[in-house]
């Protein structure tokens, strides 16, 4: 059994495989030190992904 780990699906997309087995799905992921971000289909986000900081008023 794959974990941890990505595989590559029959449709040509990665997808990110948990310690427990399932596919992880709508989440970030850090792996190998690097940050990747899975959609709500499990499969991997592929292009930018633009993070702005919202500032807090005290």
């Amino acid at each position: 059994m794959v974990y941890d780990n990505w595989k590559t699906g029959s449709d040509g997309k990665w997808y990110y495989l948990q310690s427990n087995g399932a596919m992880a799905k709508d989440k970030w992921i850090i792996w190998k030190d690097k940050l990747y971000r899975v959609k709500e289909d499990g499969s991997m986000f592929e292009g930018c992904v633009c993070l702005r900081q919202m500032k807090r008023e005290l």
